[in-house]
């Protein structure tokens, strides 16, 4: 399936989230409500102290090809194991694209040209 930007859910923030879920129950129902919202996600390790790429890890055998919006299948993802956070999956499985803008590198200004050229995003 071919998408284009505008098939693609918004989710365009500047705003910090709102707290993570700390808690087993509090990260299922988050996870429910994403997957009620058509996206796919699966389980993360958890970050760790001084390790930049903690916290983007798969918790999952399949990585994000285990990705889900079927609440029991997640569940089965998680059910062994002891900690978890939530990623999702972008691209097809949940139709949205991310830009990452990194300010401290010149993103705005790199994603301002991208605007100007195709548009608002």
């Amino acid at each position: 399936m071919k998408m284009n930007m505008h098939d693609c859910k918004t989710l365009k923030t500047t705003k910090k989230p709102a707290a993570a879920p700390k808690t087993r129950d509090e990260l299922l129902g988050e996870a429910t409500r994403l997957m009620g919202d058509g996206f796919s996600v699966l389980p993360i390790k958890m970050p760790a102290a001084g390790d930049a790429r903690s916290g983007k890890i798969p918790a999952c055998k399949h990585g994000v090809k285990d990705a889900t919006n079927d609440p029991k299948k997640f569940k089965k993802l998680v059910e062994l194991l002891p900690k978890f956070n939530l990623g999702m999956a972008t691209g097809e499985p949940s139709d949205i694209v991310v830009i990452d803008i990194d300010p401290r590198n010149g993103g705005n200004k790199t994603f301002e040209a991208l605007e100007r050229k195709l548009g608002p995003l």
